[in-house]
Order: structure tokens, then sequence, then C-alpha cells
């Protein structure tokens, strides 16, 4: 699984036990390599959608600043403005 996904066994045995979770990019090899829908929570639907539009386009809809957003949403700014600019943390 590991090579068709181009991701080593050891990052395949962490994903197997929750200990680390996989990238958008890894997601989708899951899903075209797979050829069906992979369960995926909230969490997961949010980063394989281009959230960093979906971010912005809530805050601006509810007139919110940055950091207004970031309280609401209990991260930091840094975070908000990396996934606003798509940057893997």
């Amino acid at each position: 699984m590991g090579d068709l996904i181009s991701i080593s066994c050891c990052g395949v045995i962490h994903y197997e036990l929750n200990n680390a979770y996989p990238s958008k990019k890894v997601l989708i090899n899951l899903v075209t390599i797979l050829e069906k829908e992979v369960l995926c929570d909230s969490y997961y639907k949010f980063i394989i959608k281009d959230y960093g539009n979906i971010l912005k386009k809530w805050r601006e809809k509810n007139k919110f600043k940055i950091y207004e957003a970031c309280k609401i949403l209990d991260f930091s700014e840094n975070t908000y403005i990396a996934w606003k600019n798509r940057i893997q943390l």
C-alpha cells in the first residue's frame, strides 16, 4: 500500500495506528487507488476541499476580522493564514 500511495511502510503503520494523519495528497491517492469512497470524518472532508476559500467566505460572510475568526475557531492566526494560503503545517 505504501508504494501505491508514495509513502513508506512506516507511514502506513502510523496511519493505521492513528499516530499520523494523511495529507490531502495521500487521501486523494487512496481514493484513486481504492477506486471507491474512503470513509473520512468531517476534518478530512474539509482538508480535501478548498478550505482556504471556505474559511475566507465564512469569515467575510460573518464580517469577522482574522483575529475574531481565530478566536471563534480556537486556532492561531498563523494557522489561519497558512490554511488560507494552503500551506501544509
